[in-house]
């Protein structure tokens, strides 16, 4: 594995079992990512390597990359780029991210275009709504702006069992949207939840969605949602 930071954080990467009514951990191992920390990572079926979104606006796959989108393969070695803009715009700051399981595509979240991790206080209290939602094809190597700009504090990215939408999260606007991929409503999106800080999304095997909460005072807390925002738990 390459190494192009001699400041590394280290993430360690845990099994679990979401749809028990409590968090079952099993066997792990320990990756070395770049210094700034890890905000998300996604594991695409039918291989052993997976994607992370680490603060400073770098996607990883499965190794240390410096800027953008890089890619290591099976066998490690130097990491080559994959993409470091969308609409001819550099990666400011990467959050969530999924992959659909059936196209290998990929779905992440750029918070802001003006402001980058460091300054994620400037950005809150500004009420920042430059985010963007992105959407990378590997076998095209074309990355595609799907909402290029409104978005305030984009988070969380998950996509449907079946690729016709996904879902992303805004923690400061208190929302989760629906973006739709295909059928009669592709290229729109409409708000199916409605909740202070909104963080992360988890799609479960059973077509659900963990949705993560951050609200201050009370600490960390989610809701168990369908894909129409209906709770479930």
């Amino acid at each position: 594995m390459a190494y192009c930071s001699n400041s590394m954080a280290m993430l360690s990467i845990f099994f679990l079992l979401f749809e028990l009514p409590f968090l079952v951990f099993s066997a792990y191992q320990t990756f070395v990512l770049p210094s700034g920390g890890a905000e998300s990572f996604v594991f695409p079926s039918g291989g052993d390597e997976f994607y992370a979104s680490v603060n400073d606006g770098r996607v990883v796959k499965y190794g240390d990359a410096y800027h953008g989108l890089r890619e290591v393969g099976p066998a490690g070695g130097l990491a080559s780029v994959l993409s470091i803009s969308a609409g001819g715009r550099l990666y400011k700051w990467l959050d969530g991210l999924d992959v659909d399981q059936k196209t290998g595509k990929i779905y992440f979240t750029d918070v802001s275009s003006v402001y980058n991790f460091s300054q994620r206080q400037q950005s809150i209290s500004s009420g920042d709504a430059t985010g963007r939602l992105i959407e990378f094809d590997p076998l095209t190597g074309i990355a595609r702006e799907l909402i290029r700009t409104g978005l305030q504090g984009p988070g969380g990215v998950a996509t449907s069992n079946d690729g016709s939408f996904v879902l992303y999260s805004e923690f400061v606007a208190n929302k989760v949207s629906k973006y739709y991929l295909t059928g009669p409503k592709a290229n729109t999106q409409e708000i199916i939840f409605n909740f202070s800080g909104p963080a992360n999304i988890k799609r479960l095997p059973s077509g659900n969605y963990w949705v993560a909460l951050n609200i201050g005072a009370f600490g960390p807390s989610g809701y168990k949602i369908d894909q129409f925002g209906n709770i479930l738990n």
